[in-house]
């Protein structure tokens, strides 16, 4: 596959993660929160699968960067991007070195673009305040 097909792949998969981080915040419908548990289950992968076990693990992982981090965004947009891509290719790449530095260089590609860095911003701003909801809806 040309190398053009992929990014326009990679770009057309994360319009529809972001699309639907959006979606997400103008319902005002809470994550998944697989943190409450019920009698029947403990654990996050027994009580929520697909989209919302990601974007539980995905707010929990980001409410874990300091909040006086200044590349707080850029790491909460890196740990979205990692998750949406272990989603993609399979999470038995998670803890793959090669994989982390794929993962590096198209969040550095993606920064060198204007129109995708906006994006990112966009998107991270989202997550942030996902995970802000998800922090004070557990407590």
């Amino acid at each position: 596959m040309p190398p053009i097909d992929s990014v326009s792949q990679l770009t057309s998969l994360l319009r529809a993660q972001v699309e639907g981080l959006r979606l997400r915040g103008r319902s005002n419908e809470p994550a998944a929160n697989p943190g409450k548990t019920s009698a029947s289950s403990s654990s996050p992968s027994t009580q929520a699968t697909g989209d919302g076990l990601i974007h539980y693990l995905v707010a929990q992982r980001v409410q874990g960067i300091a909040m006086d981090d200044p590349q707080r965004k850029r790491k909460t947009f890196r740990i979205f991007l990692e998750s949406v891509l272990l989603q993609e290719f399979g999470m038995n790449l998670i803890g793959d070195s090669g994989f982390q530095q794929v993962v590096e260089e198209v969040l550095q590609r993606m920064e060198s673009d204007d129109e995708l860095h906006a994006a990112m911003q966009e998107a991270s701003t989202l997550l942030l305040e996902q995970a802000e909801q998800s922090a004070s809806s557990s407590t």
